[in-house]
């Protein structure tokens, strides 16, 4: 067990290091809108996925496969030394492919003007290779520290450019395809603070010794579908904000709205993204922690501990789940106002927040099949998730506009959802709530919005705290979650949701206990 202990040590690093870049990744959007505004937000996102897809193999997919071919020990150094000139070949390809096809991607989109946006972010295939060798070859030899320290750092100096960037801009009144162009060149910063964080660690001589040897494309064609596998669980929510870019915008045109205004439609559509992402990190952050010890459980045969992690991981983003959906759903008119200015679009934003609970149950799937090595069904699953979202943009999006596409979201993640539990269970993994457990949730889920309502009521009266609109929204959504939260948790802890056994296993589970007991 000792020889295990800087494992699970390096696992809970990467997994607090994944918490405070997705944290990162949510909240500046926030800020940068309220410089951008609703269009500015829009020219941004249309290039997002992109970005996306890309940090998806260089941060998660391709270092976590190195990693694990690393930590088998069986390799020889000349398959490292074809997955590092592969990788350049793969990333060479991807920024000559972007770069001189952006013309034709903005064509598609509709809006030529995003051209210079695609052939800024293509030069990030440049680092792609480097950052994705070196990262995954740490983490085989088990030093997670700077493959951490190099995605916090990454997100931190993207972050920084971004903000400055649109605060500079907009102040000195530049185009806002000038400002974007800015925004995706923060992708470019970040990467290279990643390279130097990741140098400090490793001598820039290691890859000399390297260089005129052949590529294995044989053994490259199983570590890509490796890198891929491992990026399944990244790219899910990636995969619907790819459709959203390529379809909104441009059937928006098609059903008769001006280009101003399907730009400000789909820019406030966009506003879900980082609520979303945040309630997302929020429920996954402790079922998925559970998923890496899935398969030490499975290789030793414990079919009974597999069946209680599994059970407890789906529990936990669930509960998590739910209560950040029906929270959301309920104070999102002053929410909506206090982070973006105005409520337009609330009742879209509405119908996405369900996909908080979906996703999070989705997500700690997709990590649950990882961890049992029930890898083609994820491939299938996230090629029906892109094809769905697709179709029934087409179908919703005419008919409804940007609340269609809301709805569209939501459906695709309910049909995955209800595909993953039936994978699982024909694996022998059946998921199953208890009429007790559906119980409790629903006397918490009651509690916490009853609170909610409540302060949201007397909250209304006219008159009084503030004259701003917005400051009253901010100290309505502020009040009424953090006491609707302290309902709930309350709630969680006197109903035994979660038995003292259960939260033993998750981080600072004794600390929980000491402050509520159990027992009534």
């Amino acid at each position: 067990m000792s020889k295990m202990n800087p494992w699970v040590k390096g696992a809970f690093i990467l997994s607090v290091a994944g918490i405070i870049t997705k944290i990162l990744s949510a909240g500046y959007r926030v800020p940068f809108q309220n410089m951008v505004g609703d269009r500015g937000f829009y020219i941004y996102q249309q290039v997002y996925p992109f970005y996306g897809m890309i940090v998806a193999f260089m941060m998660f997919g391709f270092p976590m496969a190195i990693s694990k071919l690393y930590a088998e020990g069986n390799r020889k150094k000349e398959d490292f030394t074809s997955i590092f000139l592969g990788l350049c070949v793969i990333g060479f390809s991807g920024f000559l492919l972007l770069y001189f096809g952006s013309p034709l991607l903005a064509n598609w989109m509709k809006d030529e003007e995003l051209a210079p946006l695609f052939q800024t972010l293509s030069y990030l295939f440049l680092l792609f290779p480097v950052i994705s060798m070196k990262r995954g070859l740490f983490q085989g030899k088990g030093n997670m520290v700077p493959t951490a320290l190099s995605q916090i750092g990454e997100q931190l100096v993207r972050v920084i450019t971004i903000l400055m960037g649109a605060f500079l801009l907009t102040k000195a009144n530049r185009d806002l395809y000038e400002v974007g162009n800015a925004a995706v060149f923060g992708s470019i910063t970040g990467g290279i603070m990643a390279l130097f964080i990741l140098a400090v660690y490793s001598p820039w001589q290691n890859w000399i010794r390297w260089a005129g040897l052949r590529i294995d494309w044989g053994f490259m064609k199983s570590f890509i579908g490796l890198g891929i596998i491992f990026s399944l669980n990244t790219l899910l929510f990636i995969f619907l904000q790819l459709a959203d870019s390529l379809q909104l915008y441009q059937l928006l045109l098609a059903e008769g709205e001006s280009p101003f205004r399907s730009k400000e439609l789909k820019g406030i559509y966009d506003r879900g993204q980082p609520l979303i992402q945040l309630g997302v990190v929020l429920a996954t952050s402790f079922s998925l922690a559970l998923v890496p010890g899935l398969a030490k459980l499975k290789s030793e045969k414990k079919q009974k501990e597999i069946k209680k992690y599994i059970q407890l991981s789906v529990k936990m983003s669930v509960v998590i789940g739910m209560a950040a959906t029906v929270g959301y759903a309920l104070i999102m008119e002053p929410l909506n106002e206090m982070l973006f200015e105005t409520n337009e679009g609330t009742d879209v934003l509405i119908v996405l927040s369900a996909s908080v609970v979906l996703g999070s149950i989705s997500m700690t799937g997709f990590g649950i099949m990882q961890g049992l090595g029930i890898h083609r069904p994820l491939i299938w699953l996230s090629i029906s998730v892109f094809l769905g979202k697709v179709i029934l943009n087409f179908l919703f999006i005419p008919l409804l506009g940007t609340l269609g596409a809301a709805i569209s979201t939501v459906t695709i993640l309910i049909l995955l959802t209800t595909g993953i539990i039936r994978i699982l269970s024909a694996k022998g993994y059946k998921l199953k709530a208890s009429p007790a457990f559906i119980k409790k949730m629903a006397i918490s889920l009651a509690g916490m919005a009853a609170t909610v309502l409540i302060l949201l009521f007397i909250m209304q009266i006219d008159g009084w705290f503030s004259d701003s609109p917005r400051a009253k929204s901010a100290f309505q959504a502020i009040t009424s979650s953090m006491a609707g939260a302290a309902v709930y948790f309350w709630l969680l802890m006197r109903l035994e949701v979660f038995s003292k056994e259960e939260l033993h296993v998750f981080p600072r589970g004794k600390n929980i206990l000491t402050l509520f007991t159990l027992r009534k």
